[in-house]
Order: C-alpha cells, then sequence, then structure tokens
C-alpha cells in the first residue's frame, strides 16, 4: 500500500508547474502529495490495477461511471491550490493547475510573491506568509475573504478561501520556504442560507 500511494503522491507531483524532481523535494511537500494520494486510494471510486492494465504505471487509476453511463475521467491534479514559496523572499517554486486558475495564469514561477500577486499586500496575506516563515507556527485559516486577479488583466474578484501556510524545513531543522495549500470555497459561501 504504501508504494501505491507513492506512486500517486509522485503522479500527483509531475503535474505541478515547475517541478524539480521528486528526489529533491522536502518532506513536508512530498507528504502534501502524499496525503492527496491516500484521499483518492481511500474513495470509492478507486480500485487498484496492475502495471500493465492501462498503461499508467501501477497508479491504481480506473474510469469512473458517470451517471449517463458514459465514464468520467479522474484528474491527477489535486482539488485544492497548493504552492511553494522558497527563502526569505517567498519567490515561488512550483504552483499546481488549481493555483494557476485561481491566480489568472500569470508567470508567477521563480518570482517572489509581492511582484506576482501585489493585490495580496493590502489584504494581510503576506503578512501571515510572514509570520509563517519566521515563527516556524503554520496558518490555517478558513472562508477567508480574498480579492485575486483571476484573468490577466481583469478586475479584482471576490473570492473565499481555506488556506494553510505551512513552514518547510530542510533536514537541519532551517526554515527554507512555505507550502500553501487552500481551497477556493467561495461556491459554498453563496450556496449558504
Amino acid at each position: 500500500m504504501h508504494d501505491e500511494i507513492d506512486n500517486m503522491a509522485r503522479a500527483f507531483y509531475l503535474t505541478a508547474e515547475n517541478a524539480r524532481g521528486w528526489d529533491r523535494e522536502p518532506e513536508l511537500l512530498k507528504e502534501a502529495f502524499r496525503d492527496r494520494a491516500r484521499l483518492v486510494i481511500g474513495s470509492p471510486g478507486f480500485r487498484p490495477i496492475g502495471e500493465a492494465a492501462m498503461g499508467l504505471g501501477g497508479l491504481g487509476l480506473v474510469p469512473l461511471a458517470a451517471p449517463t453511463g458514459g465514464s468520467a475521467a479522474l484528474d491527477l491534479d489535486p482539488p485544492g491550490f497548493l504552492a511553494v514559496l522558497a527563502g526569505p523572499r517567498h519567490v515561488f517554486h512550483m504552483a499546481n493547475k488549481a493555483h494557476r486558475f485561481l491566480t489568472g495564469h500569470r508567470a508567477v514561477i521563480d518570482r517572489p510573491i509581492r511582484e506576482a500577486l501585489p493585490e495580496l499586500k493590502e489584504q494581510g496575506f503576506l503578512d501571515l506568509i510572514e509570520e509563517a516563515y519566521e515563527t516556524g507556527q503554520p496558518f490555517l485559516g478558513q472562508t477567508l475573504p480574498l480579492r485575486i486577479r483571476m484573468r490577466r488583466n481583469g478586475p479584482l474578484e471576490q473570492r473565499h478561501v481555506d488556506v494553510a501556510y505551512k513552514p518547510i524545513v530542510n533536514e537541519h531543522g532551517h526554515r527554507i520556504g512555505i507550502l500553501v495549500e487552500g481551497r477556493d470555497v467561495t461556491g459554498r459561501i453563496r450556496i449558504a442560507p
């Protein structure tokens, strides 16, 4: 089971923009991808398959039956947004598809977050990231209002997010970055009575 989780976590990782190589990443980042793999493996639609079947390298992904009788593709990208910020300047090291969608597909990789997403500064998000980095204490926020430019050169749009900023430490215990994880929960807010 451990190998299956690790294989699926690696597949999730490979969907991230600017993935450097699984073996070069900090353990905290790998564990975030393993958590997502555990969720998929524990879901009712998951069924292990052999490596030869479907040519998926033993990832265990089987198309799920859609209500219409057709099949639904299982997306390898994690359901929430995920990004890695490196160093004290919080330079984007990688970001997944959901993060790129939320940020309007702007070129963020290799840019400090202050430059890449300047609208976050006045909303206090950069202060929260800085505090998590400086103190080593993760920040967890639920249903936080966020005004973000979701389209290039478009207006700021009102969203709500659940977000976590988790310090990444190296093998010597030094903080080297921040793992950003979250989910756009705007739909949940709009539906609530």
